[in-house]
Order: structure tokens, then sequence, then C-alpha cells
């Protein structure tokens, strides 16, 4: 059950988890550290879809064609997740759509 807690915020707790790994003698405890970073990075369907609504919402706020009010609404829920917990797929997939959608507008 503990386990399980730690892999759910494995994003959260990475710098830890990096620390006690390279610092602790126990071989257990080092495998476990490893363990729980190395499933932070393995795709699961929860983020897949969150990086997939991400990227319609992005598409959304970039569209001209649609008129403003959809893409203003699209760059607000960006923003709002954006705020999220640091560490947290949707925050930090909305960071990087944000990112994107500055770089491209200061190019237009």
């Amino acid at each position: 059950m503990a386990y399980r807690k730690l892999a759910a915020k494995s994003q959260q707790i990475e710098p830890q988890l990096i620390s006690i790994r390279d610092s602790t003698s126990s071989l257990e405890v080092r495998q476990k550290a490893q363990q729980l970073l190395d499933e932070q990075y393995q795709p699961n369907l929860e983020n897949v879809r969150i990086v997939r609504v991400i990227e319609v919402v992005e598409r959304i706020a970039l569209d001209k064609s649609i008129g403003a009010a959809f893409p203003s609404q699209a760059r607000t829920a960006l923003t709002r997740w954006a705020s999220g917990t640091a560490g947290e797929t949707l925050t930090e997939e909305a960071k990087h759509a944000i990112d994107r959608i500055k770089k491209l507008a200061s190019t237009d």
C-alpha cells in the first residue's frame, strides 16, 4: 500500500527518490527507488489521455478560423491547468502547450 502511494506521487518526489537511490547503502532501497523512477516514465492510459486533451486544446487555442471565443476559452483552460500541482502530467503538459503557443505567437 505504501509503495502504491509513493508510485502515485513519484513525479512530485523525483528529486528525493534520486537522492535516496544515490545515497543509500541498502541494495533493496536502491532498487525500489529506481523502480519508482522507472515506472513514472512508462506511459499509462491516463497520461496518454491527458496529453491528447492538451494537444486538442492547444490546436483550438491556435485556430483563428473558428472565431475568437473558442481559442480564448482554450487558452483559459490551459492557464488554469498549468497552475496545478507541479510535477503532475496535466500541469506540466499545459505549461509546455502555453510555451509553444507563446513561441508561435511571437513569430507571427
